[in-house]
């Protein structure tokens, strides 16, 4: 948080099994075009997450956004029965 999307990428790459939560703001066919993005949009900067790590990026889709939203109890259920 607090981050820009770019800046969260260049952590995410620096750091050792981290994760990394992106809010997709595109159906789940948007995905590849994500990586494609910020590995291009800034010619001088380019940042390419390798895909061994991109296991550890998880894309936020519009649909999973609406659901988090109106069902926030759900969270603590799911900790609960994580042991969390």
């Amino acid at each position: 948080m607090g981050f820009s999307y770019r800046n969260a990428v260049q952590d995410f790459l620096e750091k050792d099994n981290f994760y990394l939560f992106v809010d997709l703001d595109a159906p789940k066919s948007g995905i590849e075009n994500w990586f494609k993005k910020i590995a291009t949009e800034n010619p001088n900067k380019p940042l390419s997450i390798p895909n061994n790590q991109k296991k550890n990026v998880y894309f936020m889709i519009q649909e999973m956004e609406a659901w988090f939203l109106k069902q926030p109890e759900c969270f603590e259920k799911w900790g609960i029965s994580e042991g969390w």
